[in-house]
């Protein structure tokens, strides 16, 4: 640790996560985002990604934990951006806690979005920046064969861009305890499928493809620029049968014409064999709409009567 970390008697709580506490605290005298993870494998044994916890025994939190300190000190130090994280230092401790130093944010992207960030409301112009912020940080990304596997509004932060005249904040993309290094010798192997959070996750990954690529962040990307734009998620669903089901009521039901190899996908005949309500309505429809119709269409309509569209022609 380059400087000395200095916690409030009373530190204020930034944000949580599914391994980490992010904590207000003062290095070398500016402001920061401290995100402090417990390295203790007997705390949380929830594994993160079967290719990395099956062999090693390593808790979710251990795994998440040094997998984003890796990534991000090499990004950082090689390869930074202006729309990714940036870490200033890192520790890890005797009493088996990791912590991670980073800029102080205005909050995450669906903190500020939902109105929960009392001093910045987002604007159409800022919007409009933030999407352009995020498509460059997932291109910069993948550029450097990095592939983040849970792209969604809790994992960008606004940050604070006072030297840019035309938008006083900008989004940068964090949260890199899934992320992984993906080549194509990786994508052949397969790889797991316990990634990306349910409401962003792709559908080749509900069907349970290990051969997915960089599509699936994009896929959660796209969701994601919706949501800075309408406020409000297209697919929230809690079973990973509803949101494939969903996902193919808007899209309508793949065929091998349309998408080669997906009948023999591991969760294909799972799904349609499913007796449950969001399936049996779904089976037999095919609306041939091109994403991309509906994706501009919601950007045309506001939320609540895209919502009544939607319905209406898919019904």
């Amino acid at each position: 640790m380059k400087h000395e970390i200095v916690f409030a008697a009373n530190a204020h709580v930034a944000g949580r996560g599914g391994y980490a506490t992010v904590f207000q605290a003062t290095w070398n005298d500016v402001p920061v985002a401290v995100k402090t993870a417990c390295l203790d494998d007997e705390v949380e044994m929830k594994p993160c990604s079967a290719e990395d916890t099956h062999d090693s025994g390593k808790s979710w939190s251990v795994t998440c934990a040094i997998r984003e300190i890796v990534l991000l000190s090499a990004i950082s130090k090689h390869a930074s951006h202006p729309n990714v994280v940036a870490i200033l230092d890192f520790d890890v401790m005797i009493n088996k806690r990791a912590c991670i130093v980073m800029p102080l944010a205005h909050g995450s992207l669906s903190k500020v979005i939902s109105g929960k960030c009392r001093d910045l409301i987002p604007t159409p112009a800022m919007k409009r920046s933030w999407c352009a912020d995020a498509l460059a940080a997932l291109a910069h990304l993948h550029l450097h064969s990095v592939m983040h596997r849970d792209v969604k509004p809790d994992n960008f932060l606004v940050m604070p861009n006072a030297n840019d005249k035309v938008c006083a904040s900008r989004l940068v993309v964090a949260d890199f305890g899934l992320a992984r290094i993906v080549r194509p010798a990786d994508v052949a192997r397969g790889m797991t499928i316990h990634v990306v959070t349910l409401w962003q996750r792709p559908p080749e990954i509900l069907l349970g493809d290990e051969h997915y690529s960089f599509s699936a962040d994009v896929w959660s990307l796209g969701l994601t620029l919706l949501y800075i734009l309408k406020g409000a998620h297209l697919f929230a669903n809690n079973e990973e049968c509803r949101q494939i089901g969903h996902i193919f009521r808007v899209f309508g039901i793949p065929t091998e014409t349309s998408w080669r190899g997906v009948t023999e996908l591991p969760h294909w005949e799972e799904f349609v064999n499913s007796d449950s309500d969001c399936v049996l309505r779904f089976q037999s429809r095919h609306t041939g709409v091109s994403p991309f119709d509906v994706i501009a269409n919601s950007l045309k309509d506001d939320c609540s009567s895209f919502r009544s569209r939607r319905h209406a022609d898919f019904a």
